[in-house]
């Protein structure tokens, strides 16, 4: 898949954008787009907001100007490893909902490509069926962890649920399961779980 802007294109924030960080409307906007990429454009100055250099960390307000630079994403991607991934992750989807999905990420998998990954989890889930390529995360987990991950279907979705975990009205339960027997005591993990 190739995308290619090759003039410099300016977005006017709208209220579904407002208080959105700058990162994840570009990730929004920018499909295709590794998430490498857009922080690199944003860390040179490529990208602007109201003409001035921003960190992606910028909470967004309505009428923003965003300065948007020509750019071309290309995804060369192993079609074996590809339909692999591809088989495995659909099989990891707990639940479809109408607005989101709950997937089971597997082990070994990172969350989205970049940094010398072609392919994330959310990149196949885009390429399962044609009603997820707007798909975003919510959240990401490490690429050596398992566990649920939230999956938008949709930008207001994904701005929903992005803000319900932000504010922590989102309960999140982490369990582990243990051979043999503990003795309750205070302590540090320091090593890989």
């Amino acid at each position: 898949m190739e995308e290619n802007f090759h003039q410099v294109s300016m977005y006017k924030v709208s209220s579904e954008y407002e208080g959105v960080r700058l990162d994840n409307c570009l990730l929004s906007k920018l499909k295709g787009l590794p998430r490498a990429k857009i922080y690199s454009i944003i860390r040179k100055g490529e990208v602007r907001v109201n003409k001035s250099r921003c960190k992606p960390s910028y909470r967004l307000k309505v009428e923003d100007i965003i300065r948007i630079p020509p750019y071309s994403s290309k995804q060369k991607v192993n079609k074996k490893s590809s339909e692999l991934n591809r088989d495995k992750v659909e099989r990891s989807i707990l639940r479809k909902e109408k607005d989101f999905l709950i997937v089971n990420k597997p082990v070994g998998l990172a969350c989205h490509g970049g940094s010398g990954i072609s392919l994330g989890l959310i990149e196949t889930i885009r390429q399962i069926d044609k009603k997820y390529i707007n798909a975003q995360l919510v959240h990401r987990i490490d690429k050596d962890t398992s566990g649920v991950i939230v999956v938008a279907k949709n930008d207001n979705a994904h701005i929903n649920l992005s803000k319900q975990f932000s504010d922590h009205s989102i309960k999140r339960v982490y369990e582990a399961l243990v051979w043999g027997s503990l003795k309750p005591q205070n302590g540090k993990i320091k090593e890989k779980i």
